[in-house]
């Protein structure tokens, strides 16, 4: 799932600024939302 989030960003390389770690963390954070049944996106 990962992978395919990352090819879809459309990007061949990771921004400086934006880190794997951070990455994993925010996506890790996503999916523990997610499986709680309580997200709420905000743009």
């Amino acid at each position: 799932m990962k992978a395919l989030v990352l090819k879809q960003s459309g990007r061949p390389h990771i921004d400086s600024t934006f880190s794997i770690e951070q990455f994993d963390t925010a996506y890790a954070w996503l999916e523990s939302r997610q499986a709680s049944g309580t997200v709420i996106f905000r743009l």
